[in-house]
């Protein structure tokens, strides 16, 4: 395996031990509490015969707390896009989408970026051999996520399995040299994600 692969798939990894962990369907809490505090009764599939994109429209997280963690992150993510320091570093290696990130930003920081914005996000991942419809799905899934500086539970849900989605049906290429967008995208999930972590 190659060493530029591990990072990608210990991020996935990460990805699902913290939304199993702290994010829980709203069907498996108890009240009718909509402002993420709930009641934690498990982690077992509790929502019956819901669809997916409807356990995701009523996520939340476990608590109070875990929201006000994700919203410090988002606030620093937010800091770090406008002084354009996390376009020209990642955790894992050196990116500099130049031309595309202005589009990279507004996407991320626009509650409604235009389609140039988003065209030209999802452009950039089809030109690395990604699917059309998984590019404008993430690209649509991460659309405005931290518009606000606040990231709701369902919508970061809706991200990760979007990457995800995109991780599962990616040519090998994609995961052994992934492109500057796909590397910003997944270092800010894997941020917001690590705020969900039990401290």
């Amino acid at each position: 395996m190659s060493i530029r692969l591990q990072p990608v798939l210990r991020i996935l990894a990460t990805f699902v031990v913290a939304l199993s962990l702290s994010i829980l369907p709203a069907s498996g809490q108890s009240g009718s509490d909509t402002g993420g505090s709930g009641s934690d009764v498990s982690g077992s599939d509790v929502a019956g015969a819901l669809s997916q994109s409807s356990r995701l429209a009523q996520a939340s997280f476990a608590s109070d707390a875990v929201q006000q963690r994700v919203n410090a992150v988002a606030a620093s993510l937010v800091q770090q896009l406008q002084s354009g320091s996390l376009l020209t570093a990642s955790a894992s290696m050196h990116v500099a989408p130049t031309t595309l990130a202005p589009a990279l930003r507004n996407l991320l920081l626009e509650p409604n970026p235009e389609a140039e914005v988003m065209g030209a996000v999802s452009s950039e991942l089809q030109a690395h051999g990604v699917s059309e419809a998984h590019a404008s799905g993430l690209a649509a899934a991460v659309a405005g996520l931290l518009d606000g500086q606040t990231v709701e539970a369902p919508d970061l849900m809706t991200a990760v399995t979007a990457f995800n989605d995109l991780v599962d049906a990616a040519p090998a290429s994609v995961l052994l040299d992934p492109p500057d967008v796909f590397v910003v995208v997944r270092d800010v999930l894997g941020s917001l994600l690590d705020a969900t972590a039990t401290p």
